[in-house]
C-alpha cells in the first residue's frame, strides 16, 4: 500500500472516529501537527515547505474550432511520482481530450492557432525544506536511545531497579517527509509520526515478580517542569518517590492520594504554589500535579480505564499540550485508574531528560494481548481571551507589598478522545474534556486602598463643612 493511501485512509478513519462516535471538533484551527502519542508539534504556517513560481504558459486556441479547452495540468522536477500519478489520475478525462486535442493539431496550420501567453503562480511542495525541518525539529524531540533495566529486590525485600526500561524511538525521515507532503497537498491537518521502535530487555531476578506478571515495559508517562522553582523541584521528586517499587494489583483500583499520604513539612514538603480557587497562595507539596499528571499519561496511553480525573482550572505551560493534565487536592481532587491489564503492575519514577527536568513514570507488567490503544488530540476550541488585570488591597498585610496572586491567562477547551481495543473489540471509548478557565493578572498589596483612603479623607471634609464643629 503507497503512502498516499495511508494517509488518505488513515485521515478517513480518524474523521469517521471523531464524528461518528463522539461529537463534531468545532473551530478547529487546522495547523499542520505533527503527533506521537500525546506530544505533538504544531506548524502553524506550512507555507515554509512551499516555493511559489511564476511559470509562462502558452495557451493554444483553435480558432473557430470545436474544441476549446483550458488544460491547467502541468508537471514539475519537484514533483515526485506518486504526486504526478494522482494528479494523471484526478486529470484522466483532459488527458484523453489533450491526447486527441495533440492530434488534431497536426492536421492543422499553425494560421488557425490563436497564441496567449499567460503567467500563473504554480505552489511547489520542497521536500528539502521538509525534510531539513523534520531533522532539525521533529529528530531530536523524538529521537532516544534504548535502555534495558534489571528489577530485583534486596534483603528487606524492596524492589530495586538498576537502569530504566526505555524504547529506543529513531523518526524514519524519508516516510515522515512523504507523510508531510501528502498531508499538505490533500489537505489533511493530523499527521502521525513515523517511527522506528526497540523494545528494552527487562530483567525480573525476583520470582515472585515473575508470578505476578511483571515482564516488560508497559508504557511510560513523561512530563517536563523546566522553569519550577526550587521548591516545586522538591516538591516533585519528594512526591514521585513515593510511588517508585509501587506494586498494582490487577483489577485493582489505584488511588494517587492514597499512596502519596500526607502532605505537610513531616512528609518531607516545603510550601509553594497552589491553585486555590481564584488565586495562586503557597501550600504544603505545591507542585504534586506534576506527578499525578505523570502518572496520568502513563495510564493513559497503556490503556487502563481511567476512574477519575479532573484538569486543572486554568491552562498551566507545565502540563503542556493543554488537556493531558490531572490536578489532585487530597480530598477533595484525586486521580484514579484501575488496572485492567491482567497481570499487576509494577511502577518506576525517575528524574531525567533534558537538564534533569523531565519527570517519568514507567508501567511494567505483562501487555494485554492483541490490545490497541488510540489517542487523537488535543482539539482545541473556544478560546477566551484573558481577563482585565486588577489590583486589590490588604489591610492586614504589611503596607509596601506586592503579591501576585492569579497570571493573565486564555481560556481553551481542549479534548482528547481515545480508543482502547483489544482482539478487535472495544473496551472502551473515552473523551477526555478540559475546560480551561480565562485568568487576568491580580496583584494584592499590602495596606489601605489608596482610593478608598482619598474617598474617606474627601467624604471628612464634606461632612465638616455641612456640619461644623461649634
Amino acid at each position: 500500500m503507497n503512502i498516499k493511501k495511508i494517509i488518505i485512509i488513515g485521515s478517513l478513519l480518524l474523521s469517521g472516529f471523531v464524528q461518528t462516535v463522539f461529537a463534531k471538533v468545532e473551530n478547529y484551527s487546522g495547523s499542520l501537527r505533527l503527533k506521537y502519542e500525546y506530544q505533538h508539534l504544531v506548524i502553524n504556517d506550512i507555507s515554509i515547505f512551499v516555493d511559489r513560481k511564476q511559470n509562462k504558459t502558452e495557451n493554444n486556441t483553435l480558432v473557430n474550432d470545436s474544441i476549446n479547452k483550458d488544460f491547467g495540468f502541468c508537471f514539475s522536477e519537484d514533483l515526485d511520482e506518486t504526486v504526478i500519478d494522482d494528479k494523471k489520475q484526478k486529470f484522466k478525462n483532459q488527458d484523453t481530450v489533450l491526447e486527441n486535442f495533440e492530434n488534431t493539431k497536426e492536421d492543422k496550420d499553425d494560421t488557425n492557432i490563436e497564441k496567449k501567453i499567460e503567467k500563473t503562480e504554480i505552489q511547489i511542495i520542497n521536500k528539502e525544506k521538509i525534510k531539513h525541518y523534520v531533522v532539525e525539529n521533529v529528530v531530536p524531540f523524538l529521537n532516544q536511545e534504548q535502555n534495558n533495566v534489571t528489577i530485583s529486590r534486596d534483603k528487606e525485600q524492596k524492589i530495586i531497579f538498576d537502569g530504566y526500561g526505555q524504547q529506543g524511538i529513531s523518526v524514519n525521515v524519508d516516510t515522515t517527509v512523504e507523510l508531510i507532503a501528502m498531508a499538505i497537498e490533500n489537505n489533511i491537518s493530523y499527521v502521525n509520526i513515523d517511527v522506528s521502535k526497540q523494545e528494552p530487555e527487562v530483567i525480573v531476578t525476583d520470582e515472585e515478580l515473575k508470578k505476578l506478571g511483571i515482564k516488560e515495559l508497559v508504557s511510560v508517562g513523561r512530563s517536563d517542569f523546566r522553569g519550577s522553582s526550587w521548591k516545586r523541584v522538591k516538591n516533585v521528586t519528594n512526591g514521585a518517590s513515593k510511588f517508585n517499587g509501587y506494586l498494582i494489583p490487577n483489577n485493582y483500583i489505584f488511588s494517587f492520594n492514597e499512596q502519596l499520604g500526607d502532605i505537610d513539612a513531616s512528609t518531607g514538603y516545603v510550601p509553594e504554589l497552589v491553585i486555590l480557587g481564584a488565586k495562586v497562595v503557597p501550600e504544603y507539596g505545591g507542585g504534586l500535579c506534576q506527578v499525578s499528571s505523570t502518572a496520568y499519561r502513563g495510564a493513559m496511553l497503556s490503556g487502563m480505564e481511567i476512574v477519575e480525573r479532573h484538569n486543572h482550572s486554568y491552562a498551566v505551560s507545565y502540563y503542556a499540550p493543554h488537556g493531558s493534565d490531572a490536578t489532585i487536592y487530597s480530598p477533595i481532587k484525586d486521580f484514579k485508574f484501575k488496572n485492567t491489564s491482567g497481570n499487576a503492575l509494577l511502577l518506576q519514577t525517575r528524574r531525567g531528560g533534558h537538564n534533569n527536568n523531565e519527570l517519568f513514570f514507567h508501567f511494567y507488567g505483562t501487555k494485554p494481548l492483541n490490545r490497541d490503544v488510540q489517542i487523537f488530540g488535543p482539539f482545541k476550541s473556544n478560546f477566551r481571551g484573558a481577563l482585565a488585570s486588577k489590583t486589590t488591597y490588604d489591610p492586614s498585610l504589611p503596607a509596601g507589598t506586592a503579591t501576585v496572586v492569579s497570571h493573565s491567562v486564555p481560556g481553551v477547551t481542549s479534548q482528547f478522545y481515545r480508543s482502547v481495543k483489544e482482539n478487535n473489540k472495544i473496551l472502551y471509548r473515552d473523551i477526555f474534556k478540559s475546560i480551561y478557565q480565562a485568568r487576568g493578572y491580580w496583584v494584592i498589596r499590602g495596606g489601605e486602598d489608596p482610593e478608598l483612603l482619598a474617598k474617606q479623607e474627601k467624604d471628612t471634609k464634606k461632612e465638616e463643612l455641612i456640619s461644623p464643629s461649634e
